[in-house]
């Protein structure tokens, strides 16, 4: 691929012919096929989800090529992101003249026991977005009399490697259809089928690039110049490269079952292989362009994406529901059980307002009472009622459990609630966090209340408030996980869903843990690789429910600082609508790592 800046190694001999739409711009072939466009005097509307890299390219574009570019920030997965692009393309004041449908990705994934939202996500991008923009497309450039489609199918389309394979076969047979309906009109349709390219395209989907050999990659300028060739020529499929036209003749001609069996599931599972040992955090972080110093580097490598199978023994351990009792969370594997109780602090309940309030400051003494919005709390006394409620572990407590649960030999297999813990999910409501960087970026606030937090004015007071939320919405944005975990396999588990990590050690998880506020982080299920041990917390219990051997539980309810109790397999363990009991329960008010 050209270097970034440096423009395309061989400049195509054509003359300028308008504006060229290219989707999945941001990286790989996309970016390919703007630097070559652009090098012939294209005008670009480049369209992918990353805006910071479109606004690069855009940037070193105009820069270099001297045209204009302009920026569609869309997901081609969503009705919502496909439509924006159909307008675009329907736009007659500023025509399109060359439609390249790029966008696509990897699954990563086996079909059974991954996950089906992704697979539906690849069909969205890869087979209804090519046909809504090119149904667009072609509507637009048939009056016109001129015009050319350009889509991106595969050489896996011969092959029977999944959802993948069976989405670019149909992207060419599409093509070669849509070919057929254009002709005479002057409007040409080209399918590309490149093989290996050497662009991030597999690095993103967690495959390993070792499971091919050396010799079947293709550099990604030679495949686009063979692409944008094709469609100068008006031909309607073209393979880069002579070694994957001989390929592709040698596998029309043979059986299919024999094609089934060299390129089926066989080769795409020494595709992917173990990703838990071979992608880690920082792997896909770097993917999705979240930029990392080396201490964070040197953290998330020791976290990895967990095999989604590690969590089968506790699927079929809970049975048909989550429950309260160690049997419904854990299953009856283990020797002993101990339940150690969450801290508890004193609350408000405001029945009136279905409020709760904690915290030092009384609610009637709110100072964002005032706030014009649903959540405001009553500001008077009478309709507040003096309760106390369970919190969660406290830092005391999760340090006592690493002293009995660390195993510096034993990777940890760790789940997070979707949606739950810390920023693991796309859809997580904005968070305060977001709120607050709204107002140092000098955008009117999401909330009044945010005004309060701010320093007057300006000078060194407000240069040190400003320089404290942009390291809060630095851990922020290091804390959401990668869209490859939070769209891929979960352990799903009777009305929960866990995205599954695996910690190299309890410190790596310690250290993940204290990244932010302590409370949203802590994981939900954690179990060593040998199993012996395993805990589930905050599980629709107030609670940490830990099975164990006899000797481990005797030495967890020994220690004060964890204020545990042993408890039976089928006894029922403390509610989260437990509202705690300040006479047998301690109030422990360290609540966080820092």
């Amino acid at each position: 691929m050209s270097p970034t800046g440096s423009g395309p190694a061989r400049p195509l001999d054509v003359a300028r012919r308008g504006t060229a739409l290219i989707t999945g711009a941001s990286s790989g072939l996309g970016t390919e096929f703007a630097w070559q466009l652009a090098a012939v005097g294209h005008d670009l509307v480049i369209v992918a989800r990353r805006d910071e890299r479109l606004a690069q390219l855009k940037n070193e574009l105009e820069q270099v090529a001297g045209i204009t570019v302009e920026v569609i920030v869309a997901d081609l997965a969503t009705a919502d992101g496909r439509a924006q692009v159909v307008e675009r393309l329907r736009d007659e004041s500023a025509p399109i003249g060359l439609l390249v449908n790029n966008a696509g990705f990897g699954l990563g994934q086996r079909f059974i026991g991954g996950s089906l939202e992704r697979e539906n996500e690849a069909i969205e991008v890869m087979i209804r977005a090519v046909m809504e923009l090119s149904h667009a497309a072609a509507t637009a450039m048939i009056p016109r009399g001129r015009g050319a489609i350009l889509n991106v199918s595969s050489m896996v389309a011969q092959t029977a490697m999944g959802t993948y394979a069976a989405a670019k076969a149909w992207v060419k047979t599409f093509t070669e259809a849509l070919a057929g309906e254009l002709e005479g009109t002057g409007v040409t349709a080209t399918a590309v089928s490149p093989g290996l390219v050497r662009t991030e395209f597999h690095s993103a989907s967690g495959m390993k690039e070792s499971a091919w050999p050396e010799f079947g990659w293709l550099d990604a300028e030679d495949v686009v110049a063979d692409a944008l060739a094709a469609v100068r020529r008006g031909a309607v499929h073209t393979t880069p490269s002579l070694r994957y036209k001989s390929l592709q003749g040698i596998m029309k001609l043979a059986p299919r079952a024999l094609v089934r069996k060299i390129g089926g599931p066989k080769m795409w599972e020494r595709a992917i292989g173990d990703k838990s040992a071979t992608v880690s955090l920082a792997d896909l972080y770097d993917v999705e362009g979240v930029e990392q110093n080396a201490a964070e580097r040197a953290m998330f490598s020791r976290i990895h994406p967990a095999d989604p199978t590690e969590g089968s023994w506790l699927k079929d351990a809970v049975g048909a529901a989550v429950g309260f009792t160690p049997a419904t969370l854990l299953g009856r594997r283990f020797e002993r059980y101990v339940q150690v109780r969450f801290a508890i602090e004193k609350a408000w309940v405001c029945e009136k307002d279905n409020h709760t309030w904690v915290g030092e400051t009384l609610p009637w003494e709110d100072p964002y009472a005032d706030l014009d919005d649903e959540y405001a709390p009553s500001r008077n006394p009478s309709d507040w009622e003096e309760t106390y409620e369970r919190r969660g572990l406290n830092r005391s407590q999760w340090l006592a459990l690493g002293e009995y649960l660390a195993a510096a030999s034993s990777p940890l297999t760790v789940g997070y609630w979707e949606g739950y813990g810390g920023f693991t999910a796309s859809d997580t409501p904005p968070s305060l966090v977001d709120r607050v960087v709204s107002l140092v970026c000098g955008q009117p606030p999401r909330s009044r209340a945010m005004l309060t937090w701010a320093p007057e004015g300006g000078g060194d007071e407000r240069d040190e408030w400003d320089a404290e939320v942009a390291e809060s919405m630095r851990a922020a944005a290091l804390g959401e996980l990668p869209r490859s975990l939070r769209d891929g396999a979960k352990l799903e588990l009777p009305d929960r869903s866990h995205i599954l990590l695996t910690f190299d050690d309890w410190d790596a998880l310690s250290t993940y843990v204290g990244w932010g506020h302590f409370g949203p982080w802590y994981p939900n299920l954690m179990w060593p690789a040998d199993r012996r041990w395993a805990l589930a917390m905050d599980v629709d219990s107030g609670s940490v429910i830990i099975g164990c051997n006899e000797a481990l539980a005797e030495r967890l309810v020994a220690d004060e600082r964890l204020y545990a109790e042993a408890i039976g397999v089928d006894e029922t363990a403390l509610g989260d609508i437990d509202p705690g009991d300040p006479t047998r329960d301690p109030m422990l008010e360290e609540d966080d790592l820092d």
